[in-house]
C-alpha cells in the first residue's frame, strides 16, 4: 500500500503555506527574474526550523519530490526573495 497522494498549495511569494502539523512532499517552483525560497517549520514566520532552501535560476524552475515526506511539526512558512509561480506539496 503506498502513501496518500499530497495535496498541492498554490504559491507567489513569502506567506504561509500550512498552518498546521504534517509533512512537506516536495515543490515545483518558477520565477523569471530568479529566487531564492526558504522553507521554515512555522506557522508563525520566518522562524523555526529551516526545512529547504531553493535557489531557481532566471527564468529556471525547480522540483523536487520527497516521495515519503518531511514530518514538520508547527506547519509550513515560505519566504522569497520576489515573485513565484508554482506550488508547495503537503500532505
Amino acid at each position: 500500500m503506498g502513501s496518500a497522494q499530497a495535496s498541492a498549495v498554490a504559491v507567489t511569494g513569502t506567506g504561509l503555506v500550512a498552518p498546521a502539523p504534517g509533512s512537506l512532499r516536495g515543490w515545483s517552483l518558477f520565477s523569471t527574474p530568479g529566487d531564492t525560497v526558504t522553507l521554515y517549520d512555522s506557522a508563525t514566520g520566518a522562524n523555526g526550523t529551516i526545512l529547504a532552501k531553493i535557489v531557481i535560476p532566471a527564468a529556471g524552475a525547480v522540483s523536487f519530490a520527497l516521495p515519503d515526506g518531511l514530518r514538520v511539526a508547527n506547519g509550513i512558512y515560505l519566504t522569497a526573495t520576489g515573485t513565484l509561480a508554482g506550488s508547495v506539496w503537503i500532505g
